[in-house]
């Protein structure tokens, strides 16, 4: 008997999540203007269901959205999006569901990445010179990182104020509570906590 009711109870909970989940997708799809962050940022233990619900639900809703990997290099997840913006001439509003993003928020430099695309102008903005980059490439992903390449500068820059993320990842971002006392502790890690808690300012938390 006690063993069915937890039962009962551990059901209840995981569509009370489920729910609640869903209710994030629908905030972050709304693409309200007077909100200025609004991209979704989802956090549970591996092996939860977070891609399956976040996939299914967008499917239900008719939400135009693009899967992407986030267990790559910002290089490789700056090229799809140059992709889909070249695909969107019309820069019409669409949902990136960037899966496993662990390694987008692994150092410094990838997570300046990501608050470039979540602030201020909204870009994805690569700095480095393509030459050795370009070798294996689609016709397609030439031609959209030429069409997001300006004459006499290095990189590419996507413009992706037209686009909101959602994130699922095994990482928590850290709260300022969390980050103020591993600073105090002098810890090593404070430096990438930092750049993951100002992540944390610039998007909506699912954990």
């Amino acid at each position: 008997m006690l063993r069915n009711i937890s039962n009962e109870l551990c059901l209840e909970k995981g569509q009370a999540k489920r729910n609640r989940l869903k209710e994030l997708i629908d905030v972050t799809a709304q693409f309200n203007p007077t909100d200025k962050f609004s991209s979704l940022y989802l956090v549970s233990e591996a092996g939860m269901g977070k891609s399956f619900t976040v996939n299914q639900h967008l499917e239900q809703s008719g939400i135009p959205y693009f899967n992407v990997t986030g267990s790559t290099s910002s290089f490789a997840l700056g090229v799809k999006l140059a992709c889909i913006n070249y695909n969107n001439p019309s820069m019409e509003n669409l949902i990136v569901n960037i899966d496993d993003c662990d390694d987008l928020v692994s150092t410094a430099n990838s997570c300046n990445i990501l608050k470039q695309m979540l602030d201020g102008k909204k870009e994805f903005n690569y700095e480095r010179s393509l030459l050795s980059q370009m070798q294996g490439f689609s016709e397609e992903q030439v031609a959209a990182i030429s069409h997001f390449s300006q004459e006499g500068r290095m990189g590419f820059c996507v413009p992706v104020h037209n686009m909101r993320f959602i994130f699922a990842s095994n990482i928590e971002l850290p709260d300022d509570e969390k980050l103020k006392k591993s600073r105090s502790k002098g810890s090593s890690r404070s430096v990438i906590l930092s750049h993951r808690n100002a992540i944390r300012n610039r998007v909506i938390n699912g954990n």
